[in-house]
């Protein structure tokens, strides 16, 4: 089987710094991370690099996660929902 390239994605984009492309008047990803484990804590991580992209809303059900991560990623209270609620 032969290979083929896509030139366009490989000239220069490693070069392109994404993350930092902004404009007030473009809008903000907002997310909600649901199950605050291992993999939650990597997007959060990467969120936090970006620009346009803010951590909004944080579901679980260990209390003590919760409170953790919404000093950490500065979501507000009302927004941080166990899932004891859910379930009710």
């Amino acid at each position: 089987m032969a290979s083929a390239s896509i030139p366009f994605l490989s000239a220069g984009l490693s070069s392109w710094n994404l993350s930092k492309v902004k404009s007030e008047q473009e809008p903000v990803l907002r997310v909600a991370l649901m199950g605050l484990g291992g993999y939650a804590g990597r997007v959060a991580e990467a969120i936090q690099k970006c620009q346009r992209v803010k951590i909004t809303a944080l579901v679980s059900g260990t209390p003590e996660k919760l409170q953790t991560w919404g000093k950490k990623y500065n979501v507000p209270e009302k927004a941080v929902i166990t899932t004891r609620i859910l379930i009710q």
